[in-house]
């Protein structure tokens, strides 16, 4: 059974970056393309504690990268995350911090 307490949001092109921003904060479950990911984190250092809250990366498709149409920015955005959980590593965050991202 899927727990009913679980938000779930679809993150396209059709969302400008401060909705989406809301919504990600709203959100357990975020799903989106590589292109979107991409423009959503290009500013990570703006959004540095909602995007660093996130645990948990799944990309379908992974065979993409390499390819010359979509893999490089399929690539941006894994090397992105890493930076994004390194720096979160580093920092400690507050509480009022996080509260504030939500």
């Amino acid at each position: 059974d899927i727990d009913p307490g679980v938000v779930c949001t679809t993150i396209t092109g059709d969302v400008n970056s401060t909705s989406a921003c809301t919504e990600i904060a709203l959100a357990h479950l975020i799903l989106t393309t590589p292109e979107k990911w991409d423009s959503i984190t290009r500013k990570w250092n703006d959004q540095f504690v909602l995007l660093s809250s996130i645990k948990l990366v799944l990309i379908d498709e992974v065979h993409m990268i390499g390819e010359t149409e979509r893999g490089g920015c399929l690539e941006s955005v894994i090397s992105r995350m890493k930076t994004i959980q390194r720096a979160a590593c580093a920092k400690t965050l507050t509480s009022s911090e996080i509260a504030s991202s939500r």
